[in-house]
């Protein structure tokens, strides 16, 4: 894990000038942090996660999102290095079109998850 969360932030920065700007949800999710916080319990907090989850998964574009899917979906069985790969425009033919911000969000989810 930490391996590829070493790789991606490695490749970050380099791909990051070709980046569309991400959606802005500081605020809905801060305010979501502060709800989490207030939760009685793990029942009354998970439906807030899901939302923050739906919030941390929405990319910039369209083809941003269908890889960040693809990425989630790698992320979800486990796959990290399948992931990691759909963050690398060099990794394959199809994957030409890989829009930077997708492996930035990646990341983010990651990160969060670590």
């Amino acid at each position: 894990m930490k391996a590829f969360v070493i790789t991606v932030l490695l490749a970050s920065p380099a791909l990051a000038s070709e980046c569309p700007e991400a959606p802005d949800h500081s605020v809905r999710l801060a305010e979501l942090v502060e709800e989490v916080r207030d939760a009685k319990n793990e029942m009354y907090a998970a439906p807030l996660n899901t939302q923050m989850w739906e919030l941390w998964t929405d990319a910039p574009d369209e083809t941003a999102q269908e890889i960040l899917n693809r990425g989630m979906r790698k992320r979800g069985s486990f796959d990290l290095l399948g992931a990691c790969l759909l963050c690398s425009s060099d990794s394959a033919d199809d994957l030409s079109r890989v829009r930077p911000g997708s492996c930035r969000t990646l990341h983010s989810i990651n990160h969060t998850s670590l």
